[in-house]
């Protein structure tokens, strides 16, 4: 199964409101997407877990997987920067 597939599943358990069913998807879905490399994704499945965990109760966990998102996030985002300044400057120079 497609990580997306999954993580459909679990966002209709969520939708529906069960979330503790929800929560077995998303991790699948996650594990699934890490073996990927693809990181925005990451990001999305770590929120998605996170917010079905908070309606659980699961208030530590879901505190952690939004901060790995967080994490995530910024080193995305620092390297989108330093890639722009790399082709800023390389741009320059010639």
């Amino acid at each position: 199964e497609t990580a997306e597939a999954v993580s459909s599943l679990g966002s209709i358990y969520r939708r529906q409101g069960k979330p503790a069913e929800a929560i077995p998807r998303f991790k699948e879905a996650l594990a699934i997407i890490r073996t990927t490399g693809r990181r925005t994704p990451v990001v999305t499945y770590l929120t998605n877990l996170a917010r079905a965990e908070y309606e659980t109760g699961l208030l530590e966990d879901a505190l952690g997987h939004i901060e790995e998102a967080i994490a995530l996030t910024e080193t995305i985002r620092e390297n989108l920067l330093d890639s722009g300044n790399r082709l800023t400057f390389t741009a320059k120079e010639q």
